[in-house]
């Protein structure tokens, strides 16, 4: 049965997943000739944390934070998103905003457009803030109407010179834009609600994923995968160019979600390890973790797509629930050794 609310208050789908307004991809800048002109790169930074509550959020909570995330952005498009299974999953209209070049440290770099950005409450447990755009390159940079950039929320139109800059930086260190500002922000606009506690059931550490998808006429999935690096996980990978950008942008929160879920996981077990509490607080520590967090594992369960073996092949390649089973196994295993 579903249930539709005024467009005011959102939508609600419960039982089969229904996906948002698709942003990027959808209405490109037309060139000179007249010509739609495809992105090929995107670009994204998912920033995730625990939601600063003593418990999960109902869902109907979660939507009612993400109803009203201030807006500190140009425009918002389509209205709050949920859906009950198999986890309850809500995400937030899409907020536009200028895209920032000064971040590349270059001068006379053009670029010009905006990124799309969305919050995300992910079983009332886990916030994220995902932004990110579409690069779409053109032969002749010269001034564009600011027009042009409303026209296609979530591209950025750039020059050749630019877009080498762009596609040159070190797989370490992908470009920003201002991606991580925005995601940033919507992360703290949702930690900042009223409608939470703010108490903080176990320690925890915030966590970003970079991404960049170059998109291609192919279905071989090539993934390159440092989910360890220093500045921030980063992912680069290669998507069909004509998967819906959706598909390609809920891949990346999957994984950086199921990242911030392993470190989580890893960072107690160190505590737990170095024994800064009590026994008895040790034990409450571990049991709120499995209580709240273990059944949030379910890598790939919002990856429908028309290629759903394309996208299950390249989580695989990234080995995330290898990792996950350590963890938790470390986990238990110190937790025995307490009782």
């Amino acid at each position: 049965m579903t249930r539709q609310e005024p467009a005011e208050t959102g939508q609600e789908f419960e039982g089969q997943w229904q996906k948002p307004p698709d942003v990027a991809g959808l209405l490109l800048p037309a060139s000179d000739s007249g010509q739609a002109r495809a992105p090929s790169h995107l670009f994204g930074v998912v920033s995730t944390a625990l939601i600063q509550h003593s418990g999960a959020l109902p869902l109907a909570r979660s939507a009612e934070i993400l109803r009203i995330v201030p807006q500190r952005v140009v425009t918002r498009i389509g209205n709050v998103q949920q859906t009950v299974r198999p986890v309850p999953l809500a995400w937030s209209a899409h907020r536009v905003a200028g895209i920032d070049s000064g971040v590349l440290g270059i001068p006379n770099r053009a670029i010009l457009g905006t990124a799309v950005g969305r919050a995300v409450v992910y079983g009332g447990r886990i916030v994220q803030g995902s932004a990110w755009v579409a690069v779409v390159p053109m032969s002749t940079a010269g001034r564009r109407p600011w027009g042009e950039k409303l026209a296609a929320p979530g591209t950025a139109v750039v020059d050749d010179s630019t877009l080498r800059v762009l596609i040159d930086a070190p797989l370490s260190k992908p470009p920003d834009l201002g991606l991580t500002l925005i995601a940033d922000r919507l992360v703290d606009d949702v930690q900042s609600s009223r409608r939470l506690d703010h108490v903080i059931a176990f320690r925890s550490a915030g966590d970003r994923l970079y991404w960049t998808a170059v998109l291609r006429d192919s279905e071989l999935s090539k993934i390159h995968a440092n989910l360890s690096e220093t500045r921030g996980p980063v992912l680069h990978f290669t998507a069909p160019s004509d998967e819906p950008l959706d598909s390609i942008v809920r891949f990346c929160e999957d994984v950086a979600r199921h990242k911030w879920l392993i470190s989580t996981v890893a960072l107690v077990s160190d505590r737990m390890a170095r024994k800064h509490l009590d026994p008895a607080g040790r034990r409450e520590v571990v049991q709120t973790v499995f209580d709240q967090l273990m059944h949030l594992w379910l890598p790939g369960s919002y990856l429908e797509s028309r290629r759903n073996g394309y996208w299950t092949r390249t989580m695989n390649g990234i080995r995330l629930t290898q990792q996950w089973e350590v963890q938790v196994a470390r986990l238990r295993e110190l937790l025995e050794r307490e009782e």
